[in-house]
């Protein structure tokens, strides 16, 4: 999942964290027979390497639709990223409102509301004051927030608060802020997407830390391959997810985490304050990539049964998850989408 924090505070110890190792999805050829016309460039943004690659026998241009995939990614995340004191968002939690040309941060902020009806709370992107309390009590004083602190962070918490209006968006309570963690990088993905599909792409493979969306099949009957890592053990494939105009995200406590009993993290229960406690991580594919980030957030806040029910009512939308016991649990369709280890099979455990 992407990961933006608005406070200026806590930003050293975030943009470690999103760099150092948030990739769990590791595109995995094999031994298949790839086109024989390929490019591949990379590129820093939104915090993390940008791996694009693209078939040139479809290209006339290549290198202005490469130059109009990237600046369109620069120019959404100066506008919707929480690290940059400039970007609308950070305006937004300043000044608890924010007018005029503001598409893409609404667009975004009504999708979020969109998942936070869905989830039945547990994602929600008002959930800046409680992240904040987190990381402040973390750096400066190395303990957790009392349970006072968390009760007044909660009370700034609400996707509800929101009031979009015109051409206009509002918090409606003094200090409140958003944070678009858990959707704005997907949200980027499907525009450099669009940008691919309206020159003429028809086979791309796009990669934002982790977070993946491909055009197509890699080749003719051959799917894209995603090999998705044990969070524990880099060495140990979990599986192999085929993907063919597909997205894929995952979201886990292992990553940035405060303490070495990885019960607080950056993935919070906007409901209760406290981080999510029952999974180690969830993976999601679906159609678009902002729906893959933000789904695999809401599932590791709802848990194993909850966050299960959630992805069977989705169309088009598979899941992995593993437990804090370590157990592979995964969605009804999910093998047909994936090939997972006999040794592990549909439910198993990880070694």
């Amino acid at each position: 999942m992407g990961f933006f924090v608005g406070n200026s505070n806590t930003d050293r110890l975030n943009r470690r964290a999103r760099c150092a190792g948030i990739l769990l999805l590791l595109l995995s050829f094999g031994t298949l027979e790839a086109p024989g016309h390929e490019v591949e460039v990379s590129r820093f943004a939104l915090g993390t390497t940008i791996t694009l690659i693209l078939d040139t026998d479809e290209i006339g241009q290549q290198g202005v639709i490469i130059d109009a995939v990237f600046n369109e990614t620069e120019r959404l995340e100066r506008l919707l990223s929480g690290y940059k004191y400039d970007s609308q968002v950070s305006y937004l939690n300043r000044n608890g409102s924010i007018s005029g040309e503001i598409e893409e941060l609404t667009e975004v902020i009504n999708q979020s509301r969109r998942f936070s009806l869905l989830s039945n709370g547990a994602f929600d992107v008002t959930v800046k004051p409680v992240l904040d309390l987190f990381y402040n009590c973390h750096m400066y004083e190395r303990r957790r927030p009392t349970g006072d602190e968390l009760e007044n962070a909660l009370k700034l918490v609400g996707y509800q608060g929101i009031r979009i209006r015109d051409q206009e968006i509002v918090l409606k309570k003094p200090g409140m802020g958003v944070t678009l963690d858990g959707i704005a990088k997907g949200y980027i993905i499907d525009r450099a997407i669009e940008i691919l599909v309206q020159n003429g792409i028809s086979r791309a493979f796009f990669n934002a830390g982790g977070d993946i969306r491909v055009i197509g099949e890699h080749a003719v009957n051959v799917p894209w391959k995603v090999a998705l890592q044990d969070p524990q053990d880099d060495s140990n494939c979990i599986a192999i997810v085929h993907l063919n105009n597909k997205a894929i995200a995952t979201s886990g406590d292992y990553t940035q985490y405060f303490f070495s009993d990885r019960n607080a993290h950056h993935i919070v229960d906007p409901r209760t304050g406290e981080s999510a406690v029952g999974l180690m991580s969830a993976t999601v594919v679906t159609d678009r990539a902002m729906d893959a980030d933000a789904l695999a957030t809401s599932v590791m806040v709802l848990g194993q049964a909850q966050g299960v029910e959630l992805i069977e009512r989705l169309p088009h939308t598979e899941a992995l998850i593993i437990t804090k016991n370590r157990e592979i649990l995964t969605s009804s369709g999910f093998d047909k989408v994936a090939y997972i280890p006999p040794k592990l099979g549909v439910v198993g455990q990880l070694k």
